[in-house]
């Protein structure tokens, strides 16, 4: 960890060498402002008080020239003649000097100015031009024209460009270092031998030219580690050198001969030998003899001012050369210039650096392959590679079939990007945009809660619209300067467009057609391929496996593919990417089975079984284990969700450990395979995941908000805006300590406190399992259920017989040991527990309940702020009823006006006690006398509905139809009995029982001893009294389900959430499936699902965020990003890394992060 951490720190500091090298670079005066002081100079010979600015040379009134000499502005008539080749044909009777453009008369002529001489000087600047702008840009490097803060002269630039590549250099040997491309010792001795700065330690090379003589190559220089000095370098000595070059970074050589061959092998291969003249003036690389003469001259000046000095001379050489040449031959159009700015802004010298970051990228990536990789023989790990490659290539094909629909965020961001650029010319990033988002909820007690979020403009225009009464203000950060870019013309685009709406559509024409099938098949069969070749180097399979699945693939008849759903019972669709290979025909339980499911538990990607019960009980340990349970709900089907949370999830399981758990027969029995129908191979996989990933869109975006009118969808995203509004004003005030995690601070406090146990000794009694009479569960749940304990003493005993519980405590049985390895746990025994066992953390969690949330000062803050969640969570909830077609428009609009209602407070009047049944108005939901947390019961004349909060189907149900509701959906009968509180969970348990299996007619609902909603304080005091009755019930229900009613515990990214339509019911679960639509899991089929915006191989994935932040090690994937100073270098480097060409589209797509929105809440008033 502690390398890891230094390689971190060591690749920062090569960033930011790097950038602040760039950043140097970009200075350097363009061939345009070269020209420009060269021209200002030799003009103002001539005219020492004018500026080229306002001189002119134009046609004087009523001339007739005989040939088309250049007029306008001086500079502009300079560019025009290095354009044409030649300087003008000036004659003082046609043409004359002038401070104004296109004016001739004689009156405004500068006399004094004779335009023929001004051609002369143009036609002596063109003859000595290279010269001149050598000498300008020598200028440049020599003198400080900056001062610090005390009016001192800071660095020249040529300084400072000498100690920028020192600096850089030292940055990327440690890194190597790090990287194994150089030993420790290595580079202790190189700082020993350079860093002292002194002379006669390192050797430059040069090579032989065709005529005689040698020449230098800049930036380019071998270090011997013996440290011995001499004048020249000798091929023939013996001693370990490292060589130093531009393209090549830091190389070892064992012998100073091996190093003279390498260097004469590259001179010999064009690639190579293109790469090391790159050091040379461009004039002098032709002269290079074909098989030169090197030799190693020592350097008898600092090692970086050489360096230094070498690059700078070639640079004056490269400008005098194509200077030269533009005179020459005429620039003709200002491309011609392009070889010039290259040459200024030292294109070779940038390149060079990439070329650096690709050894870099490349040794790191070696060095992070997995040991059984490096274990493996070089054929399979070239091979290994080479499907790598395969794979990369697919992904990035099927990523340019399916760019601008592959998420929302990807779809929104083209079609604003439309929206806002001036041409096709010129684009503007909506995802650089940022805008200020601002939004008021209006409280019952008068008070605001005010919401402002940062968000990208892409961002802006996914959240769609708000209805008139609720509209947002949306601000630019800063002025763009461009007319569609206001906040009018934004806000009307937004509901103009309305992308959520769009984006179904647009992303199932896009991958409905048949190539995007096919590519996407492509990189499946890609993906298996490599995945189960990595598989077999591990030896997760045998060769049986690997046979089954490549025959597959290869189209044998007598192998078959399919999918496997969890449960036949409940009708489960396909798991999402999970893939079972078999031979067709034969007993089930007598063929191998092998299963592929990406990502899964225990780091495997392939599995093997024996026969099906095998393949059918290892899946049934995943819903078992928290890791195994995450990942099956990343792979279960939409409509599955809720099943598997209460079907599946929820099961009452034996005691245990997992593995003893899975022995007896249980739903896993159900796991089924699920036949496709395919013509080619992986064809029912593809269709599949389409199937799955298209019902994840439909509900984000169901079809009754598709469908519902203009306004209503707008008012339901209003509504949702409030939510978020309100949630994150009440988050902290409302933050909640679960009964669990309370218990297991408290009781591990005592217990090593009682034990003198400190720091890493400390017993975690979450890891601590206690079987004994009453079962086996953790320490802390043991705690908490203390009677369990104690329940084996009797009563009488106790007072009867006083010497009873010392003699019970003697025989008690008990077992300890450690849940996560079921190693016996020795630390503790039943004495142990008798002393600490009424410690009783439901007495202390009760107290921290009053304290925090009911003997506070802010406690009409927070009936207030209860009272508007409860409010937005039913105007929700209606409204989904109205537009899903499940409540009237006539019902609905009375329901609205009644939770309005809500908002006025009234004191209980006195003497008040429950009645019989509810009447006019709203009430508290009482069903056979208990009362359903967070329920309401609102009537009208005989209309009466039933408000269920988070029901699994409809939260407004009419009274006379709950029975049947019941009957209908065995999941709304356990979700009330979980709202009667632990208290009345039996009589509650006992009517849905009746309305489930009624004999003759269905039950009536009890709903007397119900009142009034007065007032809401009484309803929050209400909630947490509430939980502190079911505390002294102290069963292991957490208390903290109650307030799941609130949604104050919800672990979902709100942000995201606000996209989408949270329908009636949903799941935590079901929320957080929005994440895959926004940041592109949901195209997992294209790479690796792990990553927000992964559509690409995993090792290759690893190996761009790799130099990226050490394998995303290095701070966030956008600090990163500026190891390299544009998209377009990073796809240049990463096109060499990978060997594949990557599109600058894809690599925005997999390297650019996800801006998480920014935002702030306060309550106002």
């Amino acid at each position: 960890m502690q390398d890891e951490q230094a390689t971190n720190a060591m690749l920062e500091q090569v960033r930011e060498a790097r950038n602040n090298l760039l950043e140097a670079l970009r200075k350097i005066p363009s061939f345009k402002a070269v020209l420009q002081v060269v021209l200002t100079t030799e003009f103002q010979k001539m005219d020492s008080e004018g500026s080229i600015a306002r001189r002119f040379v134009n046609l004087r009134s009523g001339a007739s020239p005989t040939s088309a000499e250049p007029t306008g502005n001086l500079l502009d008539v300079f560019f025009e003649c290095l354009k044409r080749g030649r300087p003008p044909q000036y004659t003082a009777d046609i043409y004359g000097m002038y401070e104004l453009d296109k004016i001739g008369t004689e009156t405004f002529r500068l006399k004094y100015l004779d335009v023929a001489n001004v051609g002369k000087m143009i036609a002596e600047l063109m003859q000595n031009l290279p010269e001149k702008c050598s000498s300008v840009l020598g200028e440049y490097w020599r003198v400080s024209s900056l001062v610090d803060s005390k009016n001192r002269p800071l660095p020249s630039p040529k300084q400072e460009l000498r100690t920028l590549q020192a600096r850089l250099f030292w940055r990327e040997l440690d890194l190597a270092a790090s990287e194994n491309l150089l030993s420790k010792g290595d580079v202790a001795t190189i700082n020993g031998l350079i860093g002292s700065g002194l002379p006669s330690t390192c050797y430059a090379v040069s090579v032989e030219k065709q005529q005689g003589g040698f020449s230098t190559l800049a930036s380019t220089f071998v270090i011997s580690l013996s440290g011995a000095v001499a004048n020249e370098l000798n091929p023939a000595v013996s001693q370990e050198v490292v060589l130093y070059s531009p393209f090549g970074g830091l190389e070892k050589f064992g012998t100073v001969s091996d190093l003279h061959k390498t260097l004469q092998q590259r001179l010999s291969d064009a690639s190579n030998r293109t790469e090391l003249l790159q050091g040379l003036p461009e004039d002098e690389r032709g002269l290079v003899s074909s098989v030169p003469a090197i030799r190693y001259a020592r350097i008898l000046e600092d090692l970086f001012e050489h360096c230094n000095n070498g690059v700078l001379a070639r640079q004056s050489l490269d400008v005098i050369y194509q200077v030269r040449k533009l005179v020459t031959v005429g620039a003709h159009t200002e491309a011609a210039w392009v070889p010039l700015d290259s040459v200024l802004s030292m294109d070779t010298f940038v390149r060079s650096e990439n070329a650096r970051n690709v050894l870099l990228i490349k040794a790191m990536l070696e060095n992070a392959r997995p040991e059984w990789f490096k274990k493996a023989y070089v054929t399979n790990q070239q091979l290994y590679v080479g499907l790598e490659k395969n794979l990369l290539e697919s992904q990035i094909q099927l990523h340019e079939l399916t760019k601008d629909v592959v998420t929302l965020a990807a779809y929104a961001r083209q079609a604003v990007e439309a929206f806002i650029s001036p041409g096709t010319d010129e684009r503007i990033d909506p995802d650089t945009v940022f805008v200020n988002i601002q939004h008021s909820v209006r409280m019952a007690n008068g008070k605001r809660v005010e919401h402002i979020e940062r968000k990208t403009l892409t961002q802006a225009f996914m959240y769609g619209a708000h209805d008139q009464a609720g509209r947002y203000t949306i601000t630019l950060e800063k002025n763009h300067d461009l007319a569609r870019l206001t906040p009018e013309n934004i806000m009307r685009a937004i509901e103009t467009l309305d992308l959520r709406l769009a984006y179904g559509p647009a992303r199932q024409r896009v991958y409905g057609q048949q190539n995007v099938k096919e590519a996407m098949r492509e990189v499946l069969g890609r993906k298996t391929a490599l995945t189960l070749f990595g598989a077999i180097l591990q030896k997760h399979v045998t060769s049986t496996a690997q046979d089954i699945v490549q025959r597959y693939n290869f189209g044998d008849p007598s192998i078959e593919a399919s999918g496997i759903a969890l449960s036949a019972f409940y009708n489960f669709k396909p798991l999402k990417d999970l893939i079972v290979y078999r031979r067709k025909g034969g007993d089930s339980n007598l063929k191998t089975y092998v299963l592929y499911a990406p990502g899964s538990p225990m780091n495997k990607d392939w599995y093997e079984f024996s026969d099906l019960d095998s393949l059918q009980r290892y899946i049934g340990l995943w819903a078992l284990e928290e890791e195994g349970r995450t990942y099956l709900r990343t792979q279960v089907h939409v409509s599955d969700r809720h099943n598997l949370e209460h079907e599946v999830f929820g099961k009452e399981w034996p005691r245990g450990e997992p593995r003893e758990r899975i022995q007896g027969r249980a739903w896993w029995d159900q796991v089924n395979l699920v036949a496709w129908v395919e013509s080619e191979m992986l064809k029912g996989s593809i269709q599949s995941v389409l199937d799955w990933e298209d019902a994840e869109e439909k509900a984000v975006t169901p079809h009754w908000y598709r469908n519902a009118p203009t306004s209503d969808r707008r008012l339901f995203n209003r509504l949702t805006t409030d939510f978020k509004a309100i949630y994150n004003a009440s988050k902290d005030i409302f933050h909640i300590e679960g009964l669990q995690k309370f218990s297991r601070e408290l009781v591990m406090n005592h217990l090593n406190e009682y034990l003198g146990r400190a720091g890493d000794r400390r017993i975690d009694p979450d890891r601590v399992m206690v079987k004994f009479h009453k079962g086996a569960m953790t320490l802390t749940q043991l705690f908490i259920n203390w009677h369990l304990w104690r329940s084996d003493t009797n009563v009488f005993e106790k007072i009867l017989l006083p010497g009873s519980n010392t003699l019970r405590d003697s025989i008690r049985v008990s077992e300890f040991w450690w849940k996560d390895t079921g190693e016996p746990m020795t630390e503790l025994n039943s004495s142990t527990l008798n002393q600490l066992i009424d410690l009783m953390p439901g007495k202390h969690y009760s107290h921290y309940l009053k304290s925090n949330f009911l003997w506070t000062p802010d406690i009409d803050l927070r009936a207030n702020l209860y009272r508007e969640l409860k409010k937005n969570e039913m105007f929700r909830a209606a409204l989904t009823q109205k537009l899903n077609g499940t409540l009237p428009s006539a019902h609905y609009d009375w329901l609205i006006e009644s939770i309005k209602g809500l908002d006025r407070d009234t004191r209980t009047p006195d003497g008040v006690s429950p009645g019989s049944e509810p009447g006019e108005g709203v009430y508290e939901f009482w069903l056979e006398g208990a009362r359903i947390a967070g329920g309401y019961v609102f009537g009208e004349g005989h209309v009466k509905f039933a408000y269920i909060p988070n029901s699994p189907g409809k939260s407004f149900i009419w009274v006379g139809d709950l029975s049947k509701a019941i009957q209908n959906d065995r999941l709304l009968g356990e979700h009330l009995r979980s709202l009667a509180g632990l208290r009345g969970q039996d009589r509650v348990g006992a009517y849905i029982s009746k309305s489930g299996d009624p004999q003759g007619s269905l039950p009536v609902p009890g709903l007397g001893g119900t009142h009034p909603v007065y007032n809401f304080k009484a309803e929050y005091e209400s909630l947490i009294n509430r939980a502190l009755d079911d505390l002294d019930v102290l069963t292991t229900t957490p208390v903290e389900a109650f307030w799941q009613e609130t949604k104050i515990l919800l672990e979902v990214a709100l942000d995201v959430i606000s996209i989408f339509v949270p329908p009636v019911g949903f799941a935590v679960s079901v929320l957080k499936i929005s994440h895959s639509i926004v940041q592109g899991i949901i195209a997992s089929s294209h790479g690796d699902s792990a990553g927000a915006n992964a559509h690409f191989a995993a090792a290759w994935r690893g190996a761009i965020l790799m130099y990226l932040g050490k394998v995303a090690s290095v701070g966030s994937a956008a600090s990163a990003l500026g190891l390299l100073s544009t998209i377009r270098d990073l796809t240049d480097v990463l096109s060499a890394v990978t060997g594949v060409p990557v599109g600058i589209s894809y690599v925005t797509a997999v390297a650019v992060p996800h801006w998480t929105p920014e935002s702030s809440t306060r309550v106002i008033g």
